[in-house]
């Protein structure tokens, strides 16, 4: 996959919170929810609060952000935020009373 796949890092004030190979990722921007893939075209972004969303092959990957900076470089995707945490699980009753879009 490594051909095939852009490196994410996430990196905060307290050190690194992800590095991984990835196909694809989302993400928010200042400008909306954005998709990135392998050769994308280099971007700068602001980030948004929300999460980081991944596929491997082992799965969905996902990490909760805060405010911060996208850097995009062809292979490998730099996000430098305040900070970054994997999201509470929720249990089915939590989903269920929220609704089909979290509200």
């Amino acid at each position: 996959m490594e051909q095939e796949s852009i490196l994410i890092e996430v990196l905060t004030p307290e050190g690194q919170a992800l590095s991984v190979r990835t196909g694809a990722f989302t993400l928010n921007t200042a400008l909306g929810r954005m998709g990135v893939m392998k050769g994308h075209a280099p971007i700068a972004a602001l980030v948004e609060p929300g999460p980081l969303i991944w596929q491997t092959a082992e799965g969905e990957g996902r990490l909760e952000l805060g405010k911060g900076l996208l850097e995009l470089h062809w292979d490998k995707a730099t996000v430098l935020v305040e900070q970054a945490g994997r999201p509470a699980k929720q249990d089915k009753d939590d989903k269920a009373r929220r609704g089909r879009y979290g509200k």
